[in-house]
């Protein structure tokens, strides 16, 4: 569900490393652990199936009952039985056991950065799971405070292997989380004031997420607070992330306050609010500018013409690196071809979709073959001269030949984006 996004790449490289055991010998702390007990631990938790996953931890057990990774025994194992059972006293139980066995883990094996996140995301997961059933909701709420004191001080150290706007941003995300899941445990305990409380610090943290802003919507409904529910439950519709359940709420307060006209009123309010969510975004999305002098290159075309960069200088330039081999980049180029259609007429933009292709022959007939007709270069040196590693890249160079957006991978709201970014440069 919802919580499954809380850990950036940032925090969960924090928790497999710190439960392997090459961070372990690693940190000449103890001797390193059996390779073989954590290899078989690996396979088992990939097992999709929740019951085969029990069946694999079991005989790791029978084989290993003294096994030191005990902590990512009980992970596994309350990770597998809260996809099927109903018995909570039992599943708290496991989450209890698996909170404590980790938290004496960390100490020996986790440097002081990576303490705070590593156990903020073990208390929140047990929290979490509880606020979602329902049930043991005192105690969950204690873990979730507790992983936000940890969170907050987590906010005050740094770690080496990220930047700083890398850190904090990871930090603010994963504290919005907590925040929502003690907001969803204070609704369920009907301390209202105490749910508004935490679920407003959580949409000032991430204001696009749809489902915290829904949340704050049923609380404010609870507290009888019909306009202000109103208001928020538009915005849960219509952010970047939304929240369709927030339709049913609103259908209902519409036909509740405006009678037979409710429908059609919704409708004129949800086309303002969407176009407000889509102005907010593009100008969040334009206002976040690089700033970096773009290197200057040389490419060929698929014809055998050359095209510098510098040669370009009054228009703006859409570079992207692609590969035909790549997955990603093949789901994206059809956006790449609407908008170059869109401004295929435009004296002042200029894409260049270069090919890094070790095998350039496969380039012009993938290319023909779908109907392609944006610019297609082949430019391997060029991804080399830019540290492309990884694709599809896209990068939006302004008209003084300044990196002013980077998107890496395929987003499916890359067209959204792009036009966003071209439009304010231009």
């Amino acid at each position: 569900m919802y919580l499954t996004r809380i850990f950036t790449s940032l925090f969960t490289v924090i928790v497999i490393g710190a439960c392997s055991p090459d961070s372990v010998s690693g940190q000449g702390r103890k001797p390193a652990l059996p390779q073989d007990q954590w290899a078989m631990l690996q396979a088992a938790a990939q097992i999709k199936d929740a019951h085969g996953r029990l069946l694999a931890v079991e005989e790791f057990l029978r084989q290993y009952p003294e096994t030191p990774f005990r902590a990512n025994v009980y992970r596994l194992q309350f990770m597998s039985h809260r996809e099927f059972t109903e018995d909570d006293d039992f599943l708290w139980q496991l989450g209890t056991k698996y909170v404590d066995a980790f938290t004496r883990l960390t100490d020996d094996v986790s440097e002081r950065h990576e303490k705070n996140p590593l156990l903020a995301n073990m208390y929140s997961e047990v929290a979490f799971e509880f606020s979602h059933r329902g049930s043991h909701l005192d105690g969950a709420l204690g873990y979730a405070i507790q992983a936000l004191a940890l969170m907050d001080e987590a906010a005050t150290l740094q770690s080496p292997k990220v930047s700083e706007e890398q850190w904090s941003k990871g930090i603010d995300t994963f504290r919005a989380q907590i925040l929502n899941t003690i907001g969803g445990i204070q609704y369920q305990r009907q301390a209202y004031s105490e749910a508004e409380t935490a679920l407003s610090d959580a949409v000032a943290l991430l204001p696009d997420e749809g489902p915290i802003l829904y949340h704050l919507g049923q609380t404010y409904m609870a507290l009888k607070r019909e306009d202000e529910a109103l208001a928020i439950l538009l915005e849960a519709a219509t952010a970047a992330q939304p929240a369709p359940q927030a339709l049913v709420d609103l259908r209902g307060l519409y036909e509740k306050k405006h009678g037979k006209e409710g429908a059609s009123r919704l409708e004129k309010d949800l086309e303002l609010a969407e176009a407000n969510a889509r102005e907010a975004r593009a100008l969040k999305v334009t206002g976040n500018r690089l700033n970096i002098v773009a290197k200057d290159f040389t490419v060929t075309g698929l014809d055998g013409s050359l095209v510098s960069l510098s040669d370009l200088r009054g228009k703006v330039v859409v570079l992207n690196f692609w590969a035909t081999w790549c997955p990603p980049c093949r789901k994206e180029m059809p956006v790449l071809e609407d908008l170059w259609n869109q401004y295929d007429d435009s004296e002042d933009v200029m894409f260049l979709v270069v090919s890094v292709d070790k095998d350039s022959e496969k380039v012009e007939p993938y290319i023909s073959e779908n109907g392609y007709t944006f610019p297609v270069f082949y430019g391997s040196v060029t991804a080399q001269l830019y540290n492309i590693i990884s694709i599809p890249t896209t990068l939006v160079i302004d008209k003084q030949g300044i990196v002013q957006y980077k998107h890496a991978g395929y987003r499916p709201e890359i067209k959204d984006l792009l036009t966003w970014e071209v439009e304010a440069l231009r």
